[in-house]
């Protein structure tokens, strides 16, 4: 199974461009040691709060996927630097 998610997030903190990316930096390298997860900004790459990010994870079964999307969604929430504004997720 494959699993694919879009995240909105706000990053209200950030004032510059350099405080961003220094913070979807952290948040990347965590999510891709916690969950071995693909994932990238697609959106948002000229703007100082808001981004996009994509991302991607394989498993053996759907169950396994959307319990994967479900601790990455919590572990998005609990982050105190960003404020999630929408996750969509997808099974295929």
């Amino acid at each position: 199974m494959i699993g694919w998610g879009s995240c909105a997030i706000l990053i209200p903190m950030s004032h510059s461009l350099k405080e961003k990316r220094q913070v979807l930096q952290r948040l990347i390298t965590l999510m891709r040691k916690q969950f071995n997860v693909s994932i990238a900004e697609t959106e948002g790459q000229d703007t100082w709060q808001r981004s996009r990010l994509e991302i991607a994870l394989v498993g053996t079964s759907e169950t396994l996927v959307r319990d994967a999307f479900q601790s990455i969604h919590r572990f998005l929430e609990s982050n105190l630097e960003i404020t999630v504004l929408s996750l969509e997720t997808q099974v295929l």
